[in-house]
């Protein structure tokens, strides 16, 4: 079994990175290669470089001078590489150490099962897997592990396994109309059409969420405007879905001003 793991940096060195510091004292001796995607634009230097040497194993450093769109690195990635099974990963997503050798004894017991995930949490609250209500995600009251239908779900993109097989045939798996939030959510979607079951493994990561944390005005309004031009993407195959977007999207926009009492987040739709 030869895993790929896919770990995205954006702003960060590598000696703060939490992901490649946990993959690093992750268990086990495996059939792995390791590519980092650093999208800070800048090429790392020497010492930082050096630092991947305690990964052990086939290590990838690529930075291309552009912050090029999530759902155009994870496609590019698996188009160009050899693997049974894909891990995507954050910066700062902190892996257990036995995440492999729960990974691994998940995939060989569930052969047939395309998609693996593991149970997340973020300031002590269970944040993925979830389920999906019209637009907005629901939390887990508690934690399911095991096979769980794929209809109605969501989960978060770090930590995602996803097996080669069922990518076969299909070289844009991810939305390349999207370049960061939303990927998940059209992810899951698309992945439910095809599949009726993905598989939740009895594992925890600790996961650090933009979304959820407390931003200024400033910075969560790109955030914002970032979220709310996929939900049009997102819910394109569906016509219902579609035409409710418009009054949802009015509706959270104007709550959003009233929090922040910033009325920039009435407007600004194409930006």
């Amino acid at each position: 079994m030869r895993y790929l793991f896919l770990v995205v940096l954006y702003k960060k060195k590598i000696s703060e990175c939490e992901t490649i510091e946990s993959l690093a004292k992750v268990n086990g001796e495996f059939d792995k290669k390791i590519i980092i995607w650093d999208n800070g634009g800048i090429y790392q230097d020497e010492s930082e470089l050096a630092l991947l040497k305690k990964l052990r194993g086939d290590c990838v450093y690529i930075c291309d001078g552009v912050n090029t769109g999530l759902a155009t690195v994870y496609n590019k990635v698996c188009n160009e590489n050899s693997f049974d099974y894909v891990i995507i990963l954050d910066h700062d997503t902190n892996l257990p150490a036995n995440y492999l050798s729960v990974l691994d004894d998940s995939v060989k017991n569930n052969s047939d099962i395309k998609l693996f995930l593991p149970l997340i949490y973020s300031e002590g609250k269970l944040v993925s897997p979830g389920d999906l209500r019209v637009f907005k995600g629901r939390h887990w009251r508690r934690e399911i592990c095991g096979p769980v239908s794929s209809k109605s779900k969501l989960a978060i993109t770090s930590g995602m396994v996803i097996a080669k097989k069922y990518m076969a045939g299909n070289k844009r798996v991810f939305d390349e109309r999207l370049r960061l939030y939303g990927i998940d959510t059209k992810f899951m979607i698309d992945y439910a059409e095809s599949e009726d079951e993905f598989f939740v493994m009895p594992v925890k990561i600790n996961h650090h969420t933009m979304l959820w944390s407390n931003p200024t005005a400033d910075v969560m309004l790109v955030r914002f405007r970032n979220l709310r031009r996929s939900w049009f993407i997102v819910f394109s195959d569906s016509g219902l879905k579609l035409f409710m977007v418009i009054p949802y999207s009015i509706f959270v926009s104007v709550k959003m001003a009233i929090k922040y009492k910033d009325v920039r987040f009435m407007f600004g739709w194409g930006k």
